[in-house]
Parts: C-alpha cells; structure tokens; sequence
C-alpha cells in the first residue's frame, strides 16, 4: 500500500499494483460511453471506506459530491481520481 495526500488534504493508502490492473484500464476506457463507470473506478481504487471518507472530504455545502469542478466546488473526485494516477505513475499511458 502507497501513503498519498491529495491537494485538497485527503490522506489515502492505495494498492500501487491498481494501476497495472486491466479491470481498471477497461474501467476507464468504459467512462467515455457511460459516465457511471467512474464510480466503480473510485472504488476501485479507493475501497469502500476510503470512498466514503473521500467523498465527505469533497462534499459541498449543500451536500454534493461533485464529479468534477464548479462555482460551488474547487476540487473534485475527478481531480482526486487523477492525482492517484499520476503519483502511481499512470499519466499518459492510455
């Protein structure tokens, strides 16, 4: 397991071997006709609890766990979906 800080300060313990996983390239190759997949990418890679603390770690005023940036959201699940990959060393390799 790999220590990693998010940007927004999001402590996580990721399996590094996840981003040699081809379930999770299908996953993300599966995003691009339907955006529900991204859900099974977080869990993915996050796990069941880590999703859950991740997700009160985005969450907005008004309860929302934003997909991706907005006014009432500077940083969200893509974002730290993203930052996983990179520091796993994954940028640029699909």
């Amino acid at each position: 397991m790999k220590s990693i800080t998010l940007s927004n300060g999001f402590e996580c313990k990721v399996n590094e071997n996840v981003a040699n996983d081809m379930e999770l390239l299908d996953l993300l190759k599966e995003t691009k006709e339907d955006g529900t997949a991204y859900s099974d990418i977080v869990l993915k890679i996050f796990g069941k609890e880590q999703r859950d603390k991740l997700y009160e770690s985005v969450r907005t005023k008004d309860g929302i766990v934003p997909l991706i940036k907005s006014e009432d959201a500077d940083y969200s699940i893509t974002d730290a979906v993203t930052e996983i990959l990179t520091a796993l060393g994954t940028s640029g390799k699909n």
